[in-house]
C-alpha cells in the first residue's frame, strides 16, 4: 500500500556513509548540517549505507513511508571540481571496489528486463542556476558511475516511475573536501564544507 503525498511538501535528502578506505564523506557531512525545515517546507534526512543491497532496501522503505514530494540525493564525486548534476540513472551496477558489505556486482543489470536509463525529474535547471549564481562550480553529467550512488538513483528513479509516484527525485554529486584532497598522491579539485553546504542549500532552495 502506498501513502499519499506529504500534504506538507516533505523534502528528503539522502547521503552516504564512507566508503574505499575513506573516513569521511562530504555528502554525510552536508546532510548533518542541513535545517529541519527549508522555508516553509519540512526537510527529513536519511543517511544509506555504502552498500547495493541494503541502500537499495532503505531508500524504497524511506519513499514508502515518508512519501516525499521531492527526493535530492547527495554522494561523493572524488576528482569533481564542483557540483555535477546526475541527469541520468544507468541501469547497471559495475563495482571497481567492494561496498561497504564486501559486495562486489560486475556488469549486471540493477533491475532484470527493464530500460537501460531513467531520467532525473526533479527541477535540474533551476537547481543548477541556484548553485552558479552563488559563484560556485558546478556541471551536468549523464553518467552517475556504476556504484552504490548510481544504484540508488536508479533504484528510485524506476521505483517512482513503476509506481507512478508523485515523487520527483534526482542525485548530486559533490566533490571531495579539502582534507581529503590532500591525502591524493596528484593535486586534485575540492571544496570546502561550507561552500559545499551553500551550493546544496540554493539547490534545495530552487525545488519550488
Amino acid at each position: 500500500m502506498f501513502l499519499s503525498a506529504n500534504p506538507q511538501s516533505l523534502i528528503l535528502v539522502t547521503a552516504f556513509e564512507p566508503f574505499g578506505g575513506q573516513a569521511v564523506n562530504p555528502a554525510q557531512e552536508v546532510l548533518r548540517a542541513l535545517p529541519d525545515r527549508l522555508g516553509a517546507r519540512p526537510l527529513s534526512r536519511l543517511l544509506l549505507p555504502t552498500a547495493f543491497a541494503a541502500s537499495g532496501k532503505r531508500l524504497l522503505e524511506a519513499l514508502r513511508e515518508r512519501a516525499p514530494n521531492d527526493l535530492v540525493m547527495l554522494g561523493q564525486a572524488g576528482g569533481a571540481a564542483g557540483l555535477r548534476f546526475e541527469r541520468l540513472g544507468r541501469n547497471l551496477d559495475d563495482a571497481r571496489i567492494p561496498d561497504n558489505d564486501g559486495d562486489q556486482p560486475r556488469n549486471q543489470p540493477i533491475v532484470p528486463g527493464e530500460p537501460d536509463t531513467c531520467p532525473a525529474t526533479l527541477p535540474l535547471n533551476a537547481m543548477y542556476a541556484a548553485v552558479q549564481a552563488l559563484g560556485l562550480p558546478c556541471e551536468w553529467s549523464d553518467n552517475a558511475g556504476s556504484y552504490v550512488c548510481n544504484h540508488a538513483l536508479y533504484t528510485a528513479l524506476h521505483y517512482i516511475a513503476r509506481n507512478r509516484l508523485p515523487t520527483r527525485a534526482g542525485f548530486i554529486h559533490l566533490p571531495w573536501l579539502p582534507e581529503q584532497a590532500a591525502q591524493t598522491d596528484s593535486p586534485a579539485p575540492s571544496m570546502a564544507l561550507d561552500k559545499q553546504l551553500q551550493a546544496v542549500l540554493a539547490a534545495l532552495g530552487a525545488l519550488g
